[in-house]
């Protein structure tokens, strides 16, 4: 049967039937460079969430004649199961029984400006592959989301809080009053610990309940770091492992990682005050991408 009985059966004529064929390899091959960009991208982000994909590769997909926007992103994304479904798991590290004096909580009210104005402080645990943990000390600084200082140790000493609190006494900016934020644990709360920071000149200030909600810059740095950095690539084999996963993923989340709340810039251009950063610190309620999009089989992903 020829090809023009076969389109005029099917109502349609000859050249239309062509340019129809045509269209399609051309958006398989336009797909298929999006999947490889994507791919090639989550080499160093395995988790990095659809609206920052579109913002750092769209202009250079535009200069290739492919025209992607976020719908089309998202349908690409689940037809290939790119999308990031999120995973959860929870050790305590936060022992706020105790009977060491808390401090008021400064950072509910604040608003920082600038960098250097507001640091919190938060520990997360690690698995291991041998089923046992280590812990991973953190300082951040609020405004950029910059982590200026980290260790990884093998238990929950307070002597590794207070190493974390040297380190970034070091590179922070003396002639600002920095207010100290923290959950209410014990590692926070010792006299030896608070005596540190009043004498290095901090705002001691710690939450006032058992919320993540009361520290969230802290609690969302763990699940970056955790969730699309670390966990991705597979546990370590020990805590001296862990530290040096952890070294590289700190320099990947502060210099090559968009944020959402930095403008789709990285921690330390708002950190060397290069941009200006959004209010980070103002609790906000996002959509999953399910929400967003509209076709019901698409998977959630759960990023900013």
């Amino acid at each position: 049967m020829s090809a023009e009985l076969l389109c005029s059966l099917l109502g349609k004529s000859r050249q239309a039937h062509y340019k129809q064929l045509k269209n399609r390899l051309i958006q398989s091959d336009q797909t298929s460079v999006v999947v490889a960009d994507v791919i090639n991208h989550r080499r160093d982000l395995p988790r990095t969430g659809t609206i920052k994909l579109l913002a750092e590769y769209q202009a250079q997909w535009a200069q290739q004649g492919i025209k992607v926007g976020r719908d089309k992103l998202f349908s690409v994304l689940s037809e290939n199961r790119l999308l990031i479904r999120a995973r959860r798991r929870r050790v305590r590290t936060t022992f706020s029984n105790h009977l060491y004096r808390k401090s008021p909580d400064l950072a509910k009210t604040f608003i920082p400006q600038e960098p250097h104005e507001l640091y919190v402080a938060d520990i997360t645990y690690l698995p291991l592959r041998s089923g046992e943990f280590c812990y991973l000390f953190l300082m951040t600084d609020a405004y950029s989301h910059a982590i200026v200082r980290h260790k990884v140790a093998k238990d929950l000493g307070s002597i590794h809080a207070r190493d974390v609190l040297r380190m970034a006494e070091m590179q922070r900016d003396k002639s600002k009053s920095t207010i100290h934020h923290s959950d209410r644990g014990f590692h926070y709360c010792m006299p030896a610990y608070k005596n540190s920071l009043l004498r290095m000149g901090y705002q001691p200030s710690n939450t006032q309940t058992s919320d993540p909600r009361d520290n969230p810059v802290a609690e969302r740095i763990n699940g970056i770091l955790k969730h699309e950095l670390l966990f991705p690539f597979g546990l370590a084999s020990s805590v001296e492992v862990a530290q040096e996963m952890v070294n590289k993923a700190v320099d990947i989340y502060n210099n090559k990682r968009l944020h959402l709340s930095c403008n789709l810039k990285t921690p330390m251009q708002i950190h060397d005050k290069s941009f200006k950063a959004k209010a980070t610190w103002k609790r906000k309620s996002f959509k999953s991408e399910q929400s967003i999009t509209s076709p019901d089989n698409l998977n959630p992903e759960y990023k900013q």
